[in-house]
């Protein structure tokens, strides 16, 4: 149950940038990094600790997933 929550987290914050103007780089960057982020994240802690760290890192990997989406995308 926690991990579709986890995974229902990261598709509701992804689903703000819908309607951002993003090329397919980004997009798949940020979805990307924050699967990547949430596994991570979800390694550490328990019980409340660890969907903190889960979000935290469905975050971090997200918008890290983004900018390096970005990177690709401009070379």
């Amino acid at each position: 149950m926690k991990r579709f929550a986890c995974a229902a987290l990261a598709a509701l914050m992804l689903s703000g940038c819908a309607s951002m103007d993003i090329s397919r780089e980004e997009g798949v960057g940020a979805t990307l990094g924050a699967v990547a982020g949430g596994i991570i994240g979800y390694q550490f802690g328990d019980g409340m600790g660890q969907a903190l760290t889960t979000t935290t890192g469905v975050i971090l990997g997200g918008v890290g997933g983004y900018y390096i989406g970005d990177s690709v995308d401009s070379d």
